[in-house]
């Protein structure tokens, strides 16, 4: 084998936690790489990964691929992941970038594991290293939370343990007391579960999940707590935690009034009181001393100077009555309940005075008696209230009774008030409500109405309302009358009163004609609808009288028509008969707007997006007859997704103020222009020996669209190892759009590993190739030779002989009898380390000294032709 670097080492003891390996060819001791385990004997749990870490040292730069590794259960069962990738028993695979490597057992038995593994070079040496593991059945986690890091003497807290189990299996849990390390002063304490107290290093059966255990405080100072939970399966798991239990618990206590005033004898004070807990909780009690004489209601209860009174934490109120005339001096004190009482003070002053018995006075604002027209709104003018002790108590005044203005009627409003000794009272004032509105006549009909001669007169009558008495038409009287049969005009009176008294009349005039009116008939459509900006042509009336005949030439029209502006226009057509008979039609013509608007699409129609690009809608303009530029009122809808290649559609939408509406269409086409991208695994340039194994590592492509294009990769190309050249291995993809991705190329270089070395006589070549060794002498008299081939393990290969035993004259082998010397050789297989050793010698008869053998080698495709003679053997 050729070597382009040999490290010779000597008097060198390598002192590492596992395994240090070595290779001896021939008499020199080559150290090719070194592998360094972080330990052989592991612990481990069923169903549970348990990482491994070695290391390759001596090798220099590692890259992927440079060494590969393989796993053999040989006791127990489980198996291997590698960057969480799951490793086939007894498969070599590459191992990544070096030197550091992390791999994972998951033992899937109970009890001893033991794993062969075996890591291997690009030379295809081999170092082999046993790890043992030691499976437990399960493992689980647990974990003790305390509810607060301290708590105080006599003061509790929870203890959260919680357990979270792999397999099924039943736990116990007990305690101990442990001294804190570099703590002064040591507290103590006791641990109990719902009330009932445990004992340390009581075994205590414990469910899976959470449960809570308590911790009181005994004495001050820090208390360490062992737990320790042992499963059924014999797996333990402790938890130390520390607590510091404080001082008895501190607060701090106020008193106060919710004013500053003087107050009524045998009426309350409001006491606000709270008490703050500074430090710890605790309960607490009250009592209080008073200068005068009173007490005190708290909680419903009433309590004398002197009484204890339980009192809360936080804020609470209390009432102090006082049952003597002058000033009250309060004073409070509040004690704690726990093993060290806490007491705090406060003080309060309170003036009180016996109530008065004269009544406050009240004077109204305004007059005692108002009126108000129905329907107007009515403001109350109000009233003020003074007192001999309060003073000015006006806004005290408390009004009862209202006042309906839409009512008519007599209102009373009544104003009380009362002072702070409990006086009242009490004022009135009267409201009326009068109703001055007279009633509303609405005649029915035409006014004036047209009766023709002759004809009978119905009179439509008429209507009233009242705002007070509603609908009183039924109290209407008519005054005056009509005769028919005589032209001229006649007046009628309608005339009605409320119940107030309120009258009211009106008059309708009936005008009695001689003859009908003529008649007007409109020419075409009535309304007529005329589109905007068209030219109006009015398409005119006729007019006939059934005493004048047509009188069409004699009709009047009034009134015109903006066709350049949208609305409604009325045309008048009015004639006179002779009689003096007017008859007037009307014609309405609207201007209306019946064109749509029109939408240009700004840009190219269908607009190209590349993938990932921003996409930046060119928009459009609109425009209306009518309504001029309506670009500002388009609406757009629709979406693009410039990640996702496909058509898209937006759809431009305006209406002008008509109510006429247009859309168009623009299609947005993204496409996708990115080619794939080929990514290596492993690396680009790799060297084998003749005669070794190749397994193309592949490659990984991804699409900025399609993912993961691994699979459509396109391989070409083939390696042959049994031949030294330089191969390269082709890889190309497309993805969906047709993009092609940059191809490629592994280049894989396989050298020859063939070599015979004459000096020493050794043959390397792949393990399994056949070896054809021939030899040929000089002939008749040239001399006896013999080659051997043998194993490192010197088993004998094979042995060939020519011109054997020179006793009495030479004698070459005739093994055919043609008499011709024959050549003697033999074939073998080269053995599994891929090393023979040759020997060989040619003795010359008496005659030839300078005579000699020749030999060819002949293995795999390469040929090794050397000669020896007298003084030059193999080896040499």
């Amino acid at each position: 084998m050729k070597k382009s670097l040999q490290y010779i080492v000597s008097g060198l003891t390598f002192v590492f936690l596992v395994f240090a390996c070595t290779k001896e060819i021939t008499e020199d001791l080559v150290v090719f790489f070194k592998v360094e385990f972080s330990e052989t004997n592991i612990d481990a749990f069923v169903d549970t990964k348990e990482e491994s870490s070695f290391s390759i040292v001596g090798a220099g730069d590692i890259e992927a691929g440079d060494y590969q590794i393989k796993y053999n259960v040989t006791e127990g069962t489980g198996s291997y992941f590698l960057n969480t990738i799951e490793v086939v028993e007894n498969e070599f695979v590459d191992l990544p970038e070096g030197p550091e490597y992390t791999i994972e057992y998951l033992a899937t038995s109970i009890g001893t594991n033991k794993v062969t593994i075996t890591i291997k070079d690009g030379l295809d040496r081999e170092e082999e290293f046993i790890l043992t593991y030691n499976v437990n059945d399960t493992d689980f986690t647990f974990d003790v939370v305390p509810s607060s890091e301290g708590t105080y003497v006599n003061g509790e807290i929870d203890l959260n343990l919680s357990i979270a189990e792999i397999s099924e299996a039943t736990y116990e849990v007990q305690y101990v007391f442990k001294a804190p390390v570099d703590i002064s002063t040591q507290g103590t304490g006791s641990i109990g579960v719902d009330g009932t107290s445990i004992e340390p290093e009581t075994l205590v059966e414990i469910p899976v999940g959470d449960t809570s255990w308590q911790f009181t405080g005994l004495t001050v100072g820090m208390v360490e707590i062992e737990f320790t939970v042992t499963s059924s399966l014999g797996v333990s798991k402790t938890k130390t935690l520390q607590i510091e239990i404080g001082d008895t618990p501190d607060f701090t206590f106020t008193a106060t009034l919710d004013s500053d005033t003087v107050y009524t004898t045998n009426s309350g004070a409001v006491v606000n009181f709270v008490i703050t807990e500074t430090t710890g909780t605790s309960s607490y009690v009250m009592n209080y001393r008073t200068s005068n004489t009173g007490n005190i209601m708290y909680n419903g209860e009433t309590y004398q100077a002197g009484d204890n009174i339980p009192i809360q934490a936080g804020a609470s109120i209390g009432t102090y009555i006082g049952t003597s005339e002058g000033e009250h001096t309060l004073d409070f004190r509040v004690d704690n309940s726990n093993t060290v009482t806490v007491s705090r003070e406060a003080s309060l002053i309170l003036n009180f005075r016996d109530p008065d018995g004269t009544p406050p006075v009240i004077e109204l604002i305004g007059s005692s008696e108002i009126t108000v027209n129905i329907g107007d709104s009515f403001t109350d003018p109000g009233a003020t209230a003074s007192d001999d002790i309060d003073g000015d108590i006006s806004a005290n005044i408390t009004v009862s009774g209202s006042v309906d203005t839409n009512v008519p009627g007599s209102y009373t409003l009544v104003y009380s008030v009362e002072d702070s000794s409990g006086n009242t009272t009490s004022v009135e004032r009267i409201v009326n409500v009068v109703d001055n509105i007279p009633p509303v006549i609405t005649i029915i009909g035409d006014n004036p109405f047209v009766v023709r001669l002759g004809d009978a007169f119905n009179d439509p009558g008429a209507t009233a309302t009242d705002n007070v008495d509603g609908n009183i038409s039924s109290g209407i009287t008519l005054t005056g009358s009509v005769n028919v049969n005589v032209v001229g005009e006649y007046v009628l009176t309608y005339t009605v009163s409320d119940i107030a008294g309120n009258e009211v009349s009106e008059t309708r005039t009936v005008n009695v004609i001689s003859d009908n009116p003529p008649v007007i008939t409109l020419v075409g459509d009535n309304p007529l609808e005329l589109s905007f900006g068209v030219v109006f042509s009015d398409p005119g009336a006729t007019a006939s009288d059934d005493i004048d005949g047509d009188i069409t030439d004699q009709i009047q029209t009034s009134g015109t028509v903006d066709v350049n502006t949208l609305g409604g226009y009325v045309i008048t057509y009015s004639v006179s008969d002779s009689s003096g008979n007017t008859t007037e039609v009307t014609r309405t013509v609207n201007v209306v707007d019946n064109t749509s608007p029109v939408i240009t699409l700004e840009g190219t129609n269908p607009f190209l997006v590349n993938i990932g690009n921003v996409f930046n809608d060119p928009g459009a303009n609109a425009n209306d007859n009518v309504d001029g530029n309506l670009t500002a009122d388009i609406t757009v809808s629709g979406i693009v997704d410039v990640n996702t290649p496909g058509d898209y559609v937006l759809t431009y939408s305006v209406e002008d103020f008509s109510g006429n509406s247009a859309t168009i269409t623009r299609i947005v086409r993204v496409i996708d222009n990115i080619p794939p991208v080929i990514t290596l695994i492993g690396a680009s340039t790799i060297t084998i020996l003749q005669g070794g194994s190749y397994t193309d590592s592949g490659a990984t492509a991804s699409d900025n669209v399609d993912g993961n294009i691994t699979a459509q990769i396109v391989t070409t190309g083939n390696v042959n190892v049994n031949i030294p050249a330089s191969y390269t291995i082709e890889y190309n993809v497309q993805d969906a759009a047709g993009n092609n991705a940059t191809e490629v190329v592994r280049t894989i270089i396989v050298e020859s590993n063939i070599n015979f070395n004459r000096l020493t006589g050794v043959l390397t070549a792949p393990a399994g190739a056949t070896v054809e060794v021939s030899m040929s002498s000089g002939g008749t008299g040239s001399g006896n030779a013999v080659i051997e081939a043998r194993s490192t393990n010197n088993t004998n290969l094979g042995i060939g002989i020519t011109c054997w035993g020179l006793t009495g004259g030479a004698q070459c082998l005739d093994a055919d009898g043609d008499g011709s010397d024959e050549t003697s050789g033999f074939t073998f297989i080269m053995p599994t380390d891929g090393i023979a050793n040759f020997t060989g010698s040619h003795t010359p008869d008496g005659t030839s000294i300078n005579s000699g053998t020749s030999f060819s080698i002949q293995v795999a495709g390469e040929t090794f032709n050397e000669n020896m003679g007298p003084g030059n053997e193999i080896p040499q």
